[in-house]
């Protein structure tokens, strides 16, 4: 008697799990369809625009990226006239310096003089 209200108990056990799964998926399916048909229906329609305001648009943005390349190549030049410069600076302050400190042999350890 005991071993059959067992069995009884373990068999209402499983069919309950596998309605209350199937359930689960199916109501969480449920969710999942009506956001997209919520995102679906906030998006813009894209379909409407014609062939030319799409053409018209990517042209606008091929005219931005070659402005702002323009405008990258003339910084680049820019940096590179810069650094001519303070190398030439550098040059000449780097041979000064070779000939005030040429012939001088200065003592690290030795402090007191400078």
């Amino acid at each position: 008697m005991l071993i059959e209200i067992l069995i009884i108990f373990f068999t209402i056990i499983i069919f309950y799990e596998i309605f209350n799964d199937t359930f689960f998926i199916s109501k969480n399916n449920l969710i999942c369809e009506n956001f997209a048909i919520t995102v679906n229906n906030s998006l813009p329609d894209q379909n409407n625009k014609n062939v030319g305001e799409l053409q018209k648009v990517s042209g606008n943005q091929d005219m931005t990226i070659n402005d702002i390349n323009s405008k990258l190549s003339k910084l680049n030049d820019n940096i590179n006239i810069l650094n001519q410069k303070i190398k030439a600076k550098s040059d000449i302050g780097l041979q000064k310096y070779n000939e005030i400190t040429e012939g001088a042999d200065i003592d690290i350890n030795n402090t007191e003089n400078l």
